[in-house]
């Protein structure tokens, strides 16, 4: 039976108490600026699925989070943006993968279902995604001077 095969209910109004934990337990989260990326994404994908966050605690090979989504999103499309876009970034942040121009599928210029929840998203959350982007550039600077030629961890899964 494949491990995820778990039936998942929704209940309106309930708040969910979820776990997530990194590939293989691998304690990413022991280095600083990558426990301060989750929470910068936690953050974001807050702002843009406009879920109530009453707590999280981030330990060094997984994340606990206490929400209660409050538009169309449920906690499955929550979890999934979060971790998502955390594998990905995390990766830019260490070097894996690249930053992107204007041109490419999920810069801050142009935003898809694969970047962010779908629909009109207005001024103010193309700000939040303008601003995250400017920490990510922030991170990997810090990462890259941190730990300088080779990179201490393995790419995020």
């Amino acid at each position: 039976m494949h491990r995820n095969s778990q039936k998942r209910y929704y209940i309106d109004g309930a708040i969910y108490f979820i776990t997530t934990a990194t590939m293989d337990r691998y304690p990413y989260f022991l280095d600083n600026i990558i426990c301060n990326l989750m929470v910068e994404q936690i953050w974001l994908v807050q702002q843009l699925m406009k879920f109530q966050m009453y707590a999280y605690a981030i330990m060094p090979d997984h994340v606990h989070l206490l929400i209660q989504p409050q538009t169309e999103f449920n906690y499955s499309n929550i979890m999934f943006s979060i971790k998502k876009q955390f594998s990905h970034n995390v990766n830019r942040v260490m070097g894996y993968n690249q930053f992107y121009n204007n041109h490419d599928t999920c810069s801050p210029r142009r935003r898809t279902s694969a970047c962010a929840p779908s629909g009109d998203r207005g001024h103010h959350q193309n700000q939040f995604i303008d601003d995250f982007e400017k920490k990510l550039i922030h991170f990997r600077a810090a990462f890259a001077q941190k730990h300088p030629g080779m990179y201490p961890h393995t790419r995020f899964a």
